[in-house]
């Protein structure tokens, strides 16, 4: 497992699929997403309450080509969206995980970044895709922008 600071380039597009289940993927579901809200308490805390990290569940979504592609073009009722570019702390494991380690994964990245002394937002985004003949599992927590 690494952890590590990650500037995503260029936004990746999903569209929204509120059937979608976080902890059963299989290869066949293709790029999977879903994004939860961390409770303000637990958000920045060094040792966050398990049970209240899944609790906020915001969205879910399968890969969807680029607004730009005119294959989407008109899509209608389609709900669109993105992981934004920008700066994320970030893992992966090339294995599919259950809940329980998918939740280790996602407070070992706040607890990693926090030691590193960034300040993550209160969401992260767990992408589930099929790569290289493995699963993966990748955790995404946007950072706060730096001030001067």
């Amino acid at each position: 497992m690494s952890l590590f600071p990650l500037r995503l380039a260029a936004p990746l597009f999903y569209q929204r699929d509120d059937s979608l289940e976080p902890f059963s993927y299989t290869p066949a579901a293709g790029e999977l997403i879903f994004a939860w809200t961390i409770p303000a308490a637990e958000a920045l805390s060094i040792e966050p309450a398990p049970d209240r990290f899944l609790e906020c569940f915001l969205l879910a979504g399968r890969a969807a080509p680029g607004p730009a592609d005119p294959a989407i073009s008109g899509a209608g009722d389609k709900a669109l969206f993105e992981l934004p570019r920008g700066m994320y702390f970030f893992s992966q494991i090339r294995e599919i995980l259950d809940r329980e380690a998918s939740l280790g994964l996602a407070i070992e990245v706040q607890k990693e970044a926090l030691w590193q002394r960034f300040l993550p937002e209160p969401r992260f985004y767990l992408r589930r895709l099929f790569e290289d003949g493995r699963g993966v599992t990748q955790i995404f927590r946007p950072l706060r922008p730096a001030h001067d």
